[in-house]
C-alpha cells in the first residue's frame, strides 16, 4: 500500500509530538517497577492485578530515571 507524502504543519507536529510522548510516557510508567511506597497504596486502595492492567495503572520508582528515558532513550527535550 503506498503511503501518502503528507507535510505538517508545525501545529500538526507539535500535537503528534505531543501524543507520542504521552503513550511513551503511559508505557513507561505502567511498565516499570513500582516503588514501595505506590505497592503500597496499591495494597490500601485494594486494587487487583487485572485492576491495574485495565486501567494502565501503573508508578515509577525514581523521577530522575523517568525523566532520563524521555530524554535520552526517546530523544524528548526536557522543556518539552
Amino acid at each position: 500500500m503506498e503511503v501518502p507524502d503528507l507535510e505538517l504543519t508545525p501545529d500538526e507536529q507539535h500535537d503528534l509530538d505531543t501524543y507520542r510522548a504521552y503513550s511513551i510516557a503511559s508505557n513507561i510508567i505502567v511498565m516499570s517497577p513500582r516503588s514501595d511506597r505506590v505497592e503500597a497504596k496499591i495494597q490500601d486502595y485494594g486494587w487487583t492485578k487485572k485492576t491495574l492492567e485495565d486501567l494502565g495503572i501503573g508508578g515509577i520508582s525514581s523521577y530522575e530515571s523517568f525523566l532520563t528515558q524521555m530524554t535520552k532513550t526517546y530523544g524528548f527535550d526536557r522543556a518539552f
